[in-house]
């Protein structure tokens, strides 16, 4: 097999940067969106689509690339033609962390949402204290669902050297390890919760644990900003039209909702309701509660020793005026 250093890795990104960063989208082009179609969080950007927030831009952007999230998004984004979509905020503060080109825009959600590690009926495992001396998965390192389940098992009390922590390789890869028996509990979102029925055992859900949390990040290239300022704020602002769209008409979102998840009208109408509710999806804005949690999370995780200075990693400029907040 052959190894890479570090260092080989970084300059490898480097030259890639060169060709794609400085160009502004073509005719065609997709966004790297993490997980999308899984999590809930990319869901505006499929009504950037349907609702023509993006052709009314001048944009002229027909799709999105979907990763496993943590790392795996990261490279994607900066790997792409066009470098700019959103990551996990942990994955996003790694990167960060270890040199890579990477400039936070604007925050993606408010809340942990609908995230439950879920087990197998049969387990007798009912709360989050059972995990002790069990194992318990993830999507990937350095990812939203990683920080979640160490932030909820500082929260209970509970040490993480008391419970065996493993990466799946995604969603799926983690359902299928807890039929087989290779883990004991593993995370679920929607619409799995929803349409699973009787088939998993809710251990515990996120936000029991952590609420507000801006865990994904609108991201992009220091070069790609620099290059296409006024892109990046076109994209910005489609986004956060869908977002307010998205809350002024949620009957009419419905069907969209079906459509990112790949299920039935009926099953999107129970599921969209609760992120409505829970006002998951931020216009772009960043909470001073979502930061402070994050900080938390990514030392949990090890991507971050000490705090983090926002205001040198986060640049508001392309956010609009009413979003902008002191850091």
């Amino acid at each position: 097999m052959l190894l890479i250093s570090r260092r080989t890795f970084l300059c490898a990104i480097a030259l890639a940067l060169v060709g794609f960063a400085a160009a502004p989208a073509k005719a065609g082009e997709k966004l790297a969106i993490a997980q999308y179609g899984q999590f809930m969080a990319g869901f505006p950007w499929l009504i950037t689509l349907k609702q023509g927030f993006l052709k009314a831009e001048g944009l002229d952007i027909d799709g999105f690339v979907s990763s496993q999230g943590g790392g795996t998004s990261v490279r994607n984004l900066l790997a792409s033609p066009l470098p700019f979509g959103e990551v996990a905020s942990s994955a996003a503060i790694a990167a960060i962390k270890e040199g890579l080109p990477l400039v936070i825009l604007y925050g993606a959600t408010n809340h942990t949402g609908e995230i439950a590690w879920m087990t197998l009926p049969d387990k007798p495992i009912n709360s989050i204290r059972d995990l002790v001396g069990r194992t318990v998965g993830y999507t990937a390192a350095k990812s939203t669902t990683e920080m979640l389940l160490r932030m909820s098992l500082d929260a209970a009390g509970i040490p993480a050297d008391k419970v065996k922590l493993v990466s799946t390789g995604g969603l799926g890869g983690g359902l299928a390890a807890l039929g087989a028996g290779g883990v004991d509990a593993v995370p679920i979102v929607e619409p799995v919760l929803s349409k699973s029925g009787s088939k998993y055992k809710q251990v515990f859900r996120a936000a029991e644990f952590v609420t507000s949390l801006t865990f994904a990040f609108g991201v992009t290239t220091p070069e790609f900003v620099r290059k296409n300022p006024d892109m990046v704020r076109k994209l910005i602002k489609a986004r956060r039209n869908a977002v307010d769209w998205l809350y002024a008409n949620p009957n009419a979102a419905v069907a969209i909702c079906a459509e990112y998840l790949e299920i039935d009208k009926e099953l999107a109408a129970r599921v969209l309701p609760k992120f409505i509710g829970w006002r998951y999806w931020s216009a772009g804005d960043f909470t001073k509660d979502g930061l402070e949690n994050n900080i938390r999370g990514l030392q949990l995780i090890g991507a971050v020793e000490g705090t983090v200075d926002w205001s040198k990693v986060i640049d508001q400029q392309f956010l609009p005026a009413d979003l902008r907040k002191k850091l």
